[in-house]
């Protein structure tokens, strides 16, 4: 293994005292795993990181990919929503199935929120992960009332700055 899958690894495995997921909005570590994603511009370079991460129980990908989808909101900027997206279809490859769900309601709403096309956003990075991009085309086929963040148990919560998801469940 190089010195770079072992950094993939390390950045991407959770640290359950860091709690990743409440830390200020953006952190370090949204960085480096942003860096990590844009890299991804292929089928194959998915299949690469992919392949590096198979035998991880689980990532911080999903919970990046919710991050990201907040600050969309927070920046009405397209990017982290981007940025979400990859990191979810990559997420997908080893997190638990049904959180990647959840956060592409998230992703979707946001696409909503930010004046974006839903489907066109999630159709566009598919096309660029290849077989990864598969469960953004089934997110995409879903009935809309099963797209929602409150089929997801998830609320909207404040504004600009103070934007956030707030978990029902």
């Amino acid at each position: 293994m190089s010195s770079a899958d072992r950094g993939v690894r390390e950045l991407l495995v959770p640290r359950p005292r860091e709690n990743y997921l409440r830390s200020p909005l953006p952190a370090p570590r949204d960085q480096r795993i942003g860096a990590l994603v844009d890299q991804l511009e292929s089928p194959d370079d998915f299949a690469r990181v992919a392949a590096g991460i198979a035998d991880l129980a689980e990532t911080v990908l999903d919970v990046y990919a919710q991050r990201m989808a907040v600050l969309a909101v927070r920046r009405t900027a397209a990017e982290p929503l981007r940025q979400g997206l990859r990191a979810a279809c990559l997420a997908n490859s080893v997190d638990d199935p049904r959180n990647v769900i959840v956060v592409l309601g998230l992703l979707w709403r946001s696409a909503e929120l930010i004046g974006l096309s839903p489907a066109e956003e999630f159709t566009a990075v598919a096309r660029r992960t290849g077989t990864h991009g598969n469960v953004l085309r089934a997110f995409t086929g879903r009935p809309p009332e099963s797209r929602s963040i409150a089929a997801m148990k998830y609320a909207e919560r404040g504004a600009g700055e103070d934007f956030e998801y707030v978990c029902l469940w």
